[in-house]
């Protein structure tokens, strides 16, 4: 009996190592099942600290890109004012010119019109000078026709009706009445 009393003895002995044995390989597998949710934490936490940290640097370079932006958008709108204010000052000084090149061509046109004058006026002179000097030779015939050559022409309208030479003593007769004059004389 002895032996079943030590048997008995031994058997709630080993059934209590039994149950150390299995705690104490429950404890390690527990200690590192928190050791590894701890270390999931902290793999998530890291994550979500530089997640915010990307999510901050992101929102800084779009808030530096829409202040640029912004710049941008100002300097190309007052660019832009610039441009329409040159513009402007160029459609002034455009429509001076032009005004002033109207001016300068009716200048022209009065001045070639004025030489045109002139030029008749002096082919008139010439036909009576021919004349003169033919009534004042003797040579009637060929004034007449030179007479004849100047009506065909129509220059005499173009002879000045005021003398350009006066003195003091007499007035000298205008171009026109000392043509007039030579008519009366030959016709």
């Amino acid at each position: 009996m002895k032996d079943e009393e030590d048997h008995q003895a031994d058997a709630p002995a080993d059934r209590n190592p039994r149950k150390k044995k299995s705690s104490d390989k429950r404890n390690p597998v527990l200690l590192y099942l928190v050791i590894l949710f701890a270390a999931a934490f902290l793999l998530l936490l890291m994550s979500y600290f530089m997640q915010q940290r990307n999510n901050a640097e992101t929102i800084s370079g779009l808030t530096d890109t829409s202040i640029s932006a912004v710049q941008s958008l100002d300097n190309l709108i007052s660019s832009r004012d610039a441009l329409s204010e040159q513009v402007d000052a160029l459609e002034d000084q455009m429509q001076a010119l032009e005004e002033e090149v109207a001016s300068l061509q009716k200048s022209l046109e009065t001045a070639q019109a004025d030489a045109v004058t002139l030029e008749k006026q002096v082919s008139a002179m010439d036909y009576l000078r021919r004349i003169q000097s033919f009534y004042n030779a003797g040579s009637y015939k060929s004034a007449r026709i030179v007479i004849e050559a100047f009506q065909s022409s129509g220059l005499e309208t173009f002879l000045p009706t005021q003398s350009t030479y006066q003195t003091e003593a007499n007035s000298v007769r205008s171009p026109a009445e000392e043509y007039a004059k030579i008519l009366e004389a030959l016709y």
